[in-house]
């Protein structure tokens, strides 16, 4: 009995503490009993007041310039991996002798004669952004045509 007692008191306490949070209910070392427009104040904010507050708004609303830095960023960081791992597939084919592939990239010959010589070309910033735009779409009307529910389309 004593552990549904105390199951009960903590639900109550955490059901407090989440109303004192939300704003339904004062902090305990308030000195005012709740009144009607306190317990109603949650119901007048606005969607887009509270949509503003929630950590969707904080962490993935960007301004035009803050997502173009991001793309940038990003687009050089790939660009950057990929000829980095190009050089050593490079330098590894090098320091193998001619016809042994096997110590530099364990027996995967084909791997290391996959890589062209010269400059590698990566994707810019504008063309990354063709792509996620082309696949947006694709996957839209493949919603569309699967007659997928809407807001499992918006979420994709």
């Amino acid at each position: 009995m004593k552990s549904s007692t105390r199951k009960h008191e903590v639900k109550r306490a955490s059901a407090t503490r989440t109303s004192q949070i939300i704003g339904i209910l004062p902090p305990p070392n308030h000195t005012r009993s709740p009144t009607l427009h306190t317990i109603m104040a949650p119901s007048s904010v606005s969607e887009d007041e509270r949509y503003r507050t929630s950590t969707q708004y904080r962490l993935w609303s960007f301004t035009p310039t803050s997502l173009l830095e991001l793309r940038t960023t990003t687009n050089r960081n790939a660009a950057n991996r990929v000829r980095d791992a190009v050089r050593r597939v490079r330098e590894a084919r090098a320091a193998t002798s001619s016809g042994n592939t096997s110590e530099a990239d364990g027996g995967n010959s084909r791997a290391v004669s996959a890589v062209p010589e010269g400059e590698v070309d990566c994707l810019s910033v504008e063309e990354e952004l063709k792509l996620v735009t082309h696949f947006c779409r694709q996957t839209l009307q493949l919603g569309d045509h699967l007659q997928v529910p809407t807001d499992v389309k918006v979420s994709t």
